[in-house]
């Protein structure tokens, strides 16, 4: 247990020491260290004044604090950025969803669905039943009430109760595979 609070420490340390010296502008790590001013061209009129996020300010605005840390050594960016590596852990790996972890029952959500729409007034299930797509509709209707079938198709266009209506044989004549 000390073996792993003294690792664990250690790795603390380095891993404070990498991101202090980042934003001191030290060593460059994107996203951490700080942007480097650009050289300013042309005149004054020409240039524009920014803020560290590079949005341009208003005449008047006090200008950001430049950092005065001193340019990292060239040869000493590459050294850096290899510690940097392996001090980190490496980047963790997405885990792959597998497309048979849910399984969808068409039949038990048009049971269900056939149960709820049972308790709901004609009326009322007409409305719903008008944006359905009759393929779909039929799959509902044929698990529930017959009487109440009945009722709703007898509320319909006749047009669209003799589209559902096939949809509900087709529906009704489906058989289960045998296994």
């Amino acid at each position: 247990m000390k073996g792993v609070v003294i690792v664990a420490g250690a790795a603390l340390l380095v891993g404070g020491g990498l991101f202090g010296a980042a934003k001191a502008g030290m060593i460059d790590i994107p996203g951490v260290s700080p942007k480097k001013a650009a050289p300013k061209k042309g005149s004054a009129k020409e240039a524009k004044a920014t803020d560290s996020a590079g949005d341009a300010k208003l005449p008047g605005e006090s200008k950001p604090l430049e950092s005065t840390a001193p340019e990292p050594k060239p040869s000493a960016a590459p050294a850096a950025q290899a510690a940097i590596a392996r001090a980190l852990p490496p980047p963790a790996k997405k885990p792959k969803v597998e497309s048979s972890a849910v399984k969808l029952d068409p039949e038990l959500g048009e049971k269900k669905l056939a149960k709820l729409w049972n308790s709901i007034p004609p009326d009322a299930l007409l409305k719903i039943a008008q944006s359905w797509k009759p393929s779909e509709l039929a799959g509902v209707l044929a698990k529930m009430d017959q009487a109440k079938v009945a009722t709703l198709l007898s509320q319909m266009d006749p047009k669209r109760a003799s589209e559902v209506s096939r949809e509900i044989k087709r529906v009704a004549s489906r058989t289960q595979p045998e296994g």
